[in-house]
């Protein structure tokens, strides 16, 4: 046996009231430890803005759905197409894919998304 001594550490995150376990064998220890402050990290940032993200997309989807009886499928495009425009549908997006809508329905749509992200519809997700 070579003189590499091997190192099993238990990490333990707690985020989210779902505690998450993971054991790593490494001949570093150092390995270990930035694995670990490279997943808490994640956890801490990522992972976070994605749950509030998808949090208001779930939002939003309600409020649409108690507007307008659409499908599903539909009411996922709106949503699409107004987080890249700006919280707002655009003219030639409305003229190609919710043209059976009203003025009114499409912007109380509008404003479910601009309400649910709080900060006009923008988003930097690409989903």
């Amino acid at each position: 046996m070579s003189g590499n001594r091997i190192f099993l550490c238990l990490l333990s995150c707690n985020h989210f009231s779902c505690p998450v376990t993971v054991f790593l064998a490494s001949d570093d220890l150092r390995v270990a430890e930035a694995l670990f402050r490279f997943i808490d990290r994640t956890i801490d940032t990522e992972l976070s803005s994605e749950l509030a993200f998808l949090v208001s997309y779930d939002e939003t989807k309600r409020a649409i759905q108690e507007i307008v009886d659409m499908p599903a499928r539909k009411i996922d495009l709106f949503i699409r197409f107004c987080l890249g425009n700006n919280g707002r549908l655009s003219v030639r997006k409305r003229a190609s894919h919710f043209d059976f809508l009203l003025d009114e329905e499409i912007a109380r749509m509008e404003q479910a998304v601009q309400s649910a992200y709080g900060d006009g519809g923008k988003s930097s997700n690409n989903e």
